[in-house]
């Protein structure tokens, strides 16, 4: 059975979260009025809302990566 964990990420997650991000909305761009924002997001905007005291999760299926919010 695979594992599943959920955590609370980090500014370390990043990366991580931010291709999640991005390939999650990948399939909306040009289909949503109004249009995501999640196309825009960088990693500078994610560490700023880090550094605001926004918080987010992640969550990894054997270790990989598999979803955030």
């Amino acid at each position: 059975m695979p594992e599943l964990m959920v955590r609370a990420a980090t500014a370390a997650d990043i990366s991580v979260l931010l291709a999640l991000i991005h390939e999650s909305f990948e399939g909306y761009r040009g289909r949503l009025d109004p249009p995501s924002g999640a196309h825009a997001e960088t990693a500078a905007s994610l560490a700023a809302l880090f550094d605001r005291g926004e918080r987010a999760v992640l969550a990894a299926v054997d270790g990989s990566a598999a979803g955030c919010a």
